[in-house]
């Protein structure tokens, strides 16, 4: 069971040490039209998947 959350959870360690997700922020800060891009394809896609939940 430990083996299998460490599975999950590792992707999360290493993200939040290589300060990834402060790169991305300010990426995406920069980059007003990819951020809108991006929420729109992640909003598309969560609405496909409850679509395809409900089938």
């Amino acid at each position: 069971m430990k083996k299998i959350l460490e599975f999950f959870i590792e992707p999360f360690k290493v993200i939040s040490r290589r300060n990834i997700s402060d790169n991305i922020s300010k990426f995406f800060n920069r980059h007003k039209v990819l951020y809108a891009i991006v929420s729109l394809v992640i909003a598309v896609l969560i609405v496909l998947f409850m679509y395809a939940g409900g089938l």
